[in-house]
């Protein structure tokens, strides 16, 4: 039996000619038919489920950003009927990110909200605008610590898998070179706010 705990959603925003986009993941409990022989409780594991990736058309607008955003995050994930879950959305707050941060913040869309200004000496402290000063070698570094580790599950059928495939491998071997990068940068972002809401996951993880 499977149980979501909670929801992390990454939003990395393009330039004018690369994509944006927004991937979701979320923090799900897998419960076994095997008991523990010494307290009887059936086992229980956490695991990170990639529920979605989707890119924003080329060319789109800032002020379109926040109408495509707001589905995402209100639609509760196919087969949850429960309470509604704890969301977080990190958006790189960088660039075109400025206004868009600004108009997520002000759409009540009942999620924390984690803005991520990347730069090349990104510091991993927060700002005075509330904000968090990221490296893109931190980012990156967290994405293939998990993909190294195996923590991320990626569902049977994902729309632009190949893509994706190309941009992860290029992340993976540091050295390599892909068009886009959004899809990737978009886990990314929802990995690293993990941390931030859930300080001790990635320990339980690769425990």
């Amino acid at each position: 039996m499977q149980n979501i705990h909670c929801t992390f959603v990454g939003l990395d925003l393009g330039q004018r000619n690369d994509y944006s986009a927004v991937a979701i993941i979320d923090v799900v409990e897998e419960t076994s038919n095997r008991r523990d022989p010494v307290t009887f409780a059936f086992y229980q594991t956490t695991r990170l489920h990639l529920r979605a990736i989707e890119r924003v058309s080329l060319g789109a607008s800032p002020g379109e950003i926040p109408s495509k955003i707001r589905p995402v995050v209100l639609k509760p994930p196919p087969g949850h009927f429960g309470s509604r879950l704890s969301i977080t959305l990190a958006v790189d707050a960088g660039g075109p990110g400025v206004p868009v941060l600004e108009m997520l913040r002000q759409s009540r869309l009942d999620c924390h909200i984690l803005g991520a200004s990347i730069a090349a000496n990104g510091t991993g402290v927060q700002l005075p605008n509330g904000n968090y000063s990221v490296s893109r070698s931190e980012l990156t570094g967290m994405l293939r610590f998990v993909l190294e580790n195996r923590l991320l599950v990626f569902p049977a059928e994902l729309p632009l898998r190949d893509e994706l495939a190309g941009e992860l491998a290029a992340i993976e071997s540091q050295s390599g070179q892909s068009k886009h990068d959004d899809m990737a940068m978009a886990i990314a972002l929802a990995l690293w706010a993990i941390p931030k809401r859930q300080p001790t996951l990635f320990e339980r993880l690769a425990a």
